[in-house]
């Protein structure tokens, strides 16, 4: 009788121990489902808080490995991210950093995740912090596997912790990649023009903002005075040179290919390495604005075209016209550049005779 009641006992204790186990496995899981509560990082000094416009991708819309070249070409990717792939199927914490560069911080700029792609399953739940402060969540996406943010204007040059946190099963995955759209600059109206005159730069995809499209000619920065998605409006300055040149336009740090313009430039003569010569003898006339094409200019000796053998943008040599020989000598003959048919200004004169002074300064009395 008393081995009976004690076997009974035993089993009460049995089972009362079993259901207290049992209880504590379901808080465990309960408990291991709730999202990490993970330290948010100090926010980037470089991040100014942006309102993200968050733009969902088309249903049906192909993910980026299915894309055509024609869309690839369309933009630029500044950075993207290494695969984030779950190990485990809990709770995990990613942490990497959007790099900005001098430049970029005013240009359009689009951030993509994909979640899955390419064959991958996707995550759960997922919750995306830019600098310490909520930027997405799996509601974002809507039940899309893309999500494109807005990030123009909301982060500036260096480094911002981008931080994702993921449940999903074990190789789910996520990628992004920090994108903007290829700029092009397809013309330039007029083609040929001076120094004073209105140009204008036809494209597309430009910034929009002074501050991130510029523009050289000649390797001489000019001010872009008006701004738009599809054209710039430059105003030159005195310093460009005059001739056949390239005009490039850079959005951030992307070169558009260069576009051929001729610059009308008005050439100033100053001086020359002779103060007397003879008729037949090189001479270099000296100044500015004079094209780097040698058949842009033109020399004239007292009214007389001289043959051209080399040319810079400040310098020309050239020979004294021969046809001198029958009227020297000569004093005080001007000598006038025109550059693209734009004629010089400056005084300069050269003195034609069989003696030769170089222009060292004041000739001895």
């Amino acid at each position: 009788m008393n081995q009976a009641v004690d076997l009974c006992q035993r089993k009460r204790r049995f089972v009362a121990v079993l259901a207290l186990s049992v209880a504590l496995l379901s808080s465990t899981i309960s408990t291991s489902e709730r999202p990490a509560q993970a330290a948010n990082p100090t926010p980037s000094p470089f991040y100014r808080p942006p309102t993200p416009v968050v733009v969902t991708s088309k249903k049906g819309a192909k993910p980026p490995g299915q894309t055509t070249a024609r869309a690839k070409d369309e933009n630029l990717i500044l950075q993207s991210s290494k695969p984030i792939v779950s190990t485990a199927q809990q709770w995990q914490k990613w942490d990497d950093y959007i790099n900005m560069k001098s430049e970029q911080e005013h240009i359009p700029l689009t951030l993509t995740f994909e979640n899955g792609g390419g064959g991958a399953m996707r995550f759960d739940d997922l919750r995306i912090r830019l600098a310490g402060r909520p930027l997405a969540s799996i509601r974002d996406f809507k039940g899309s596997s893309l999500l494109n943010l807005n990030l123009t204007e909301a982060i500036g040059v260096g480094d911002s912790l981008l931080t994702v946190q993921g449940y999903g099963q074990p190789g789910s995955r996520l990628a992004w990649k920090l994108t903007t759209p290829k700029p092009v600059a397809t013309g330039v109206n007029p083609n040929t023009f001076g120094l004073a005159d209105k140009v204008t730069v036809q494209g597309k995809n430009f910034a929009e903002r002074a501050a991130a499209d510029k523009v050289t000619i000649g390797g001489k920065p000019v001010t872009v005075v008006s701004a738009k998605k599809d054209q710039l409006i430059l105003k030159l300055g005195t310093d460009v040179p005059g001739g056949k040149q390239d005009l490039i336009v850079m959005v951030g740090n992307y070169r558009c290919p260069a576009i051929k313009v001729t610059v009308k430039a008005q050439p100033e003569v100053s001086s020359v390495n002779f103060l007397n010569t003879a008729p037949g003898q090189p001479i270099v006339v000296y100044g500015h604005g004079f094209s780097t094409t040698a058949s842009d200019n033109e020399v004239l000796i007292g009214g007389v075209s001289a043959q051209i053998t080399s040319v810079t943008s400040d310098s020309i040599s050239c020979n004294v016209p021969d046809s001198f020989d029958a009227q020297c000598p000569q004093w005080y003959v001007p000598i006038v550049v025109k550059t693209n048919g734009v004629e010089s200004k400056g005084t300069v004169t050269l003195n034609i005779s069989q003696r030769v002074i170089p222009n060292e300064g004041i000739p001895e009395q």
